[in-house]
């Protein structure tokens, strides 16, 4: 049950003052009907309200600790293989046509001056065997020795830097997400009431 104030109207006797002129004023008294307010606290049946649970997720991090994987790279001595190249002249024979001069006696037809005796000496020309020198290049294969590079890899070690890969395992502070349930009451209403009614 709820309560509250209200204003009511009441009928209650009264008394009053009136004026008669007459040789003297001589006061009377009248019976007149008044009103007067009063208040006073009524019960009546109200709508009260009522209140429903409403719950909800309320995200906030959480602290935690993870492990992360890093890989490293360390150095480390280590011998290294390499490969020089060494390189050096040679003879070698190689084949290929040679030229190389030759000398011969050939005959050949040409004419020879011979004396004749006559009146008079006439120089007369005939045929005859002349034999001469001459030169002739023939081509011939034959072998010689000519300079050659030739070149050959040898393997040298020698002292250098590797590296290597390494993994470990860190932990690191982190946060994730956590969920925290919070409630609260939702208040639920209804139509009011009409006011009361005045009373005369």
């Amino acid at each position: 049950m709820c309560s509250r104030k209200i204003t009511k109207e009441v009928d209650v006797p009264c008394q009053a003052q009136s004026q008669q002129e007459v040789c003297q004023d001589v006061p009377r008294k009248i019976k007149k009907q008044g009103y007067k307010f009063e208040k006073k606290n009524e019960t009546f049946a109200c709508q009260k309200h009522e209140f429903e649970e409403r719950c909800y997720d309320v995200k906030k991090p959480a602290k935690n600790v993870c492990a992360a994987t890093l890989f490293r790279t360390i150095e480390k001595p280590c011998m290294r293989q390499e490969f020089q190249e060494v390189c050096k002249d040679v003879e070698q024979m190689i084949a290929q046509p040679c030229l190389e001069e030759k000398r011969s006696e050939i005959e050949v037809p040409c004419p020879e001056q011979s004396v004749e005796e006559k009146c008079i000496h006439v120089p007369v020309y005939e045929m005859g065997t002349c034999s001469t020198v001459i030169q002739e290049a023939v081509e011939a294969p034959c072998a010689k020795q000519e300079p050659a590079l030739k070149c050959e890899e040898k393997s040298v070690e020698r002292a250098g830097t590797c590296f290597r890969k390494e993994t470990i395992q860190v932990p690191y502070t982190c946060y994730e997400t956590a969920y925290e349930e919070k409630c609260v009451q939702l208040p639920i209403t209804g139509k009011p009431l009409p006011p009361p009614a005045k009373k005369l």
